[in-house]
């Protein structure tokens, strides 16, 4: 599995989707994100994801767009 990380909305190997938010550092999982229950994630440059428990559901598969604008009030 190899995708382009960009930031944006990302839908994942389990069906659900993210925003990728930023890159920061230089380590195995660069990328910086959360999910719509604002659960933080982090993927490597090729999108994958690791946890011993369910090591793919959370990899990034498909880019979906730019972030939408958060609704303010």
């Amino acid at each position: 599995m190899s995708v382009e990380v960009k930031p944006g909305r990302w839908r994942l190997r389990n069906g659900k989707t993210a925003t990728v938010e930023d890159r920061v550092g230089n380590g195995l999982h660069p990328w910086r994100g959360r999910d719509n229950n604002r659960a933080r994630y982090t993927w490597s440059d090729d999108g994958s994801w690791f946890d011993r428990s369910d090591p793919e559901a959370f990899d990034l598969v498909e880019y979906l767009g730019p972030e939408e604008p958060q609704a303010t009030s």
